[in-house]
């Protein structure tokens, strides 16, 4: 049984998403300058047991963008940015959810060799957190907020210290 007897509110999230915002810029996660592993290791100390290689990216696009593919993406709770026509605007994972499968995306039980596979994760109230990019076998690729760098070959596992647990998986056929 659930400790919540009901669900949190919209408001709720949306404010302890605020919150962890917020806090991430203090704690030096939004805006990093000149990215190393160290630097990434203190956020996600399980990546110093990964063979993990950071590259440059485009600081405009965010973890949702990278991992659609797409060149501009969504945070559900800023009213100018994108969002797919037809899915309600929230900060919970469903949402997101929805907004893949807008793009082509369907929720799979696991990744599958062959198609393009994402994972959104959500904390413990159910706030979509991060996705990332599905690349082979264990490997995921993850770009990280507002940085100008993203992670390659890292495990979901690694970043379920910062982001919770992975809530689901899309699929789409590969380009």
């Amino acid at each position: 049984m659930s400790a919540w007897s009901t669900m949190p509110s919209e408001a709720f999230l949306r404010e302890r998403l605020r919150l962890r915002h917020r806090a991430n810029r203090f704690r030096g996660f939004s805006g990093f300058v000149g990215a190393d592993l160290l630097t990434v290791a203190s956020i996600f100390p399980l990546l110093m047991h990964e063979p993990v290689e950071i590259r440059e990216a485009s600081p405009e696009i965010n973890c949702y963008a990278h991992a659609a593919g797409v060149s501009q993406w969504m945070q559900c709770d800023c009213g100018n940015s994108f969002w797919p026509e037809g899915v309600t605007r929230s900060v919970r994972w469903q949402a997101y959810a929805e907004a893949f499968q807008a793009l082509g995306f369907r929720i799979a039980a696991q990744p599958v060799a062959g198609r393009e596979t994402v994972a959104l994760y959500a904390d413990k109230f159910g706030i979509c957190s991060h996705a990332a990019r599905h690349l082979n076998g264990h490997r995921w690729e993850s770009k990280l907020g507002a940085n100008p760098w993203v992670l390659t070959g890292h495990s979901l596992q690694s970043f379920e210290c910062r982001y919770g647990q992975v809530s689901c998986y899309l699929q789409r056929k590969s380009a």
